[in-house]
């Protein structure tokens, strides 16, 4: 994967449509989660925040730049295989939550 093909998937309309819908799925299962998870407090609130506004600007981007850093779904992206984007959307918003969850600041808005 090259840097231009994370690029193209970062700035991609259709992707980040794609994306919010992971996203949602992705609120739903943080929000429940066990309150003893690691992070979760940070985690729980921008889970509430992508449920309010999954097209949210601010979070729809960084998650759209931190996904885009996956190897397999920006070269998946790139070479036009779109379902195999969708499935492995899960894996990867799962794996980047947190990094998106401590950038944003919620609790702790020094950071």
């Amino acid at each position: 994967m090259s840097l231009l093909d994370a690029v193209t998937l970062a700035t991609s309309d259709e992707f980040k449509q794609l994306l919010a819908a992971q996203l949602v799925r992705s609120a739903i299962n943080v929000y429940t989660e066990d309150e003893s998870t690691a992070d979760h407090t940070a985690r729980a609130q921008l889970a509430v925040r992508v449920l309010r506004n999954p097209l949210d600007h601010g979070i729809l981007t960084s998650f759209a730049w931190a996904v885009s850093s996956n190897d397999t779904v920006a070269s998946a992206w790139t070479a036009g295989d779109k379902e195999g984007v969708a499935s492995d959307l899960a894996f990867v918003v799962s794996s980047v939550w947190n990094a998106v969850a401590d950038a944003d600041g919620v609790t702790n808005p020094t950071a």
